[in-house]
């Protein structure tokens, strides 16, 4: 008898870890994407050759950005995110270890940025000017506040 109860206490346990695993929040996702053209506003709705798009859910606080490129000026990135799918507009975003007051909405050099994306349903790199080369874009989502308002 006490196999069988052993047993039934492992299939509960089992049972409760999976519930667990399922209620927490789809928040750890990661998109790239490679930049070679600008690209107009309206057009860029889904991540190709002028923008990186990311998809944001209520669980997600902030999408970290990288830009990787060998030459510093040869684009300008825009920063964006969209309630609705349909109107973008700019997004303000602060490098790591910045103060409050360095925000901005656009970059032209490699780094890293930080984006609130708080209540938006998705966010954006785009490519708004262009020269030459490739620029490798890498986006993180993550549930952690980071201080960039």
């Amino acid at each position: 008898m006490t196999g069988i109860k052993q047993i039934w206490k492992m299939a509960l346990l089992t049972v409760a870890l999976a519930m667990m695993a399922m209620a927490q929040p789809n928040v750890a996702y990661t998109v790239s994407g490679t930049i070679t053209a600008t690209v107009a506003t309206g057009a860029c709705t889904q991540s190709g050759t002028g923008c990186v798009v990311m998809p944001v859910n209520s669980q997600v606080q902030t999408v970290t950005w990288q830009a990787a490129y060998p030459v510093p000026s040869i684009a300008t990135l825009s920063f964006e995110g969209t309630v609705d799918g349909v109107n973008w507009y700019a997004v303000a975003v602060s490098p790591p270890g910045s103060a409050a007051a360095t925000r901005l909405t656009t970059a032209a050099g490699a780094g890293i940025w930080y984006m609130n994306a708080s209540g938006l349903s998705f966010v954006r790199v785009r490519c708004s000017s262009y020269t030459s080369g490739s620029i490798a874009i890498t986006g993180k989502r993550s549930s952690a506040v980071a201080l960039v308002d």
